[in-house]
């Protein structure tokens, strides 16, 4: 999980019931359980799976093979090398393995590859995640101004029936009209109306934060978030250094890394591509024995007979032959299984070198394919970086006009409660009608709203610029 922008992005909530959702809980709970974070684990875990693939590849083979059968009919038994035309069993075990010795680096750049692959998924995971992170707290932002826009809405109604209060204790001693009463009737049912659309408006901003955070229906019934402390906030801090931020986001960020990481698994690829042209060489070795059911040895000794071959010279003594059996007499028995293992194992060595000379443009095609995918990655590293650098211009300029303007409101709502003030007692006094007294505290109610969505419109834009200059911010701004 990234931590920069659950710790740059609003986590002000050191007090809060066990109840409610701080900001900081809602981004861990979306992280977990969105749907496309979760996609991009898994193909962190792939990522992960390729390096172990490739750093397997440096590693010799190793198979092992047995087989069991049999064989009828005349054939030439590869034990015996003798025909044989009867049922024969036969079985053989070995080992073999085999070794890549050099295919033009082509391993070596594999899993150099495989390395700055995984690194970008976790980058591009990471910027998943931020993505994720800005969509919660904006939609939490809005449930706190609405939340706020709510309560001035309830006490903008509770003045006014304050005053049909007032008015129908005037008319009762004489002193104001049923028409006054009828007005002030007339603002308190469309003072209902604005508190009304306020909680529906709630309801349906706390709908849209639970289904991005994906919570159940019990989770949903008991839901209440933390609110923003803004005695924490110093108003007037000056904005960080633009330049400053544009270099750490450009320096820090994610999506710039990721495609940096791009850039290098395309060279890589490229040195993998070039590895086609070299000639390889490979080492195998192999290991066997078996077993043949027409191998045959002699159980008893047959009769056996000498003939002369010679005489000796001088004396004329006969020279007879080795003895020699009468094999037709002879018992026969199948050589033992384990006599034959031992008699019939097998080795080789073997080394091949494979030199390629021409197959079909295939590398030349595989080469210019992986410059192709070098010059797009490093466009596509500009792009990035171009985007980010507008991103933060626009997120600076933004962060400064919601300042200007929440400065500009809280000197109107000043103003405003002063008007109001001064025209709610000429109002009590009879000294203004009912139309200046709504006048009055209409533009009040007007420059509260201002104020409310500038204050909170400051807040997240300055938190926004914060956030791409890598602050790391608890409580502080």
């Amino acid at each position: 999980m990234s931590n920069r922008v659950v710790v740059v992005l609003f986590c002000l909530f050191p007090f809060f019931s066990q109840a409610q959702w701080t900001l900081d809980k809602c981004v861990q709970t979306a992280e977990e359980r969105n749907l496309t974070i979760q996609q991009n684990n898994l193909a962190v875990e792939q990522a992960k799976l390729n390096q172990e693939q490739s750093l397997g590849s440096f590693l010799p083979t190793l198979n092992g093979q047995v087989s069991h059968g049999y064989n009828w009919g005349q054939r030439v038994d590869p034990f015996t090398n003798t025909f044989a035309n009867q049922r024969i069993r036969s079985n053989s075990l070995g080992l073999s393995t085999s070794i890549t010795l050099f295919n033009g680096f082509q391993q070596i750049n594999q899993y150099k590859k495989s390395e700055v692959d995984f690194e970008s998924k976790l980058l591009a995971n990471e910027t998943q995640r931020n993505a994720i992170a800005l969509q919660v707290a904006v939609t939490y932002l809005n449930i706190l101004m609405i939340e706020e826009t709510k309560q001035a809405a309830a006490l903008t109604l509770e003045r006014t029936r304050k005053q049909i209060k007032r008015i129908q204790t005037q008319i009762q001693v004489g002193s104001a009209a049923e028409g006054a009463l009828k007005d002030m009737q007339a603002q308190e049912a469309s003072d209902e109306a604005a508190l009304v659309a306020a909680e529906n408006n709630y309801t349906i901003a706390v709908l849209e934060l639970t289904q991005l955070l994906m919570l159940d229906q019990s989770e949903r019934a008991n839901f209440t978030i933390a609110a923003v402390d803004f005695s924490q906030f110093q108003i007037a801090a000056a904005l960080p250094n633009e330049d400053e931020c544009i270099k750490n986001a450009l320096a820090a960020f994610p999506q710039v890394k990721s495609a940096e990481k791009n850039v290098l698994s395309n060279e890589l690829a490229l040195r993998i591509a070039k590895g086609g042209l070299s000639p390889r060489l490979n080492m195998s070795y192999s290991y066997g024995s078996g077993y043949s059911g027409a191998s045959k040895i002699i159980t008893s000794a047959p009769d056996s007979f000498s003939f002369p071959i010679g005489t000796v010279l001088g004396s004329n003594d006969l020279v007879l032959s080795f003895p020699q059996a009468y094999y037709t007499s002879a018992n026969y028995s199948v050589k033992p299984f384990d006599r034959q293992l031992h008699d019939n194992v097998n080795k080789s060595l073997f080394f091949s070198l494979n030199v390629p000379l021409f197959n079909g443009f295939a590398n030349d095609v595989n080469i210019k394919r992986a410059k192709l995918n070098v010059e797009s990655g490093s466009l596509q590293l500009q792009q990035t970086k171009l985007q980010l650098e507008q991103e933060v211009r626009k997120a600076y300029a933004d962060a400064v006009k919601a300042e200007s303007n929440m400065k500009a409101n809280e000197k109107a709502i000043q103003a405003s409660q002063a008007a109001f003030s001064w025209n709610e007692l000429r109002f009590n006094e009879g000294v203004i009608g009912m139309s200046e007294y709504l006048d009055a505290r209409n533009r009040l109610q007007q420059a509260e709203l201002n104020y409310l969505r500038s204050k909170y419109d400051w807040l997240f834009k300055k938190k926004i610029v914060d956030f791409y200059l890598g602050k790391s911010i608890i409580t502080q701004p």
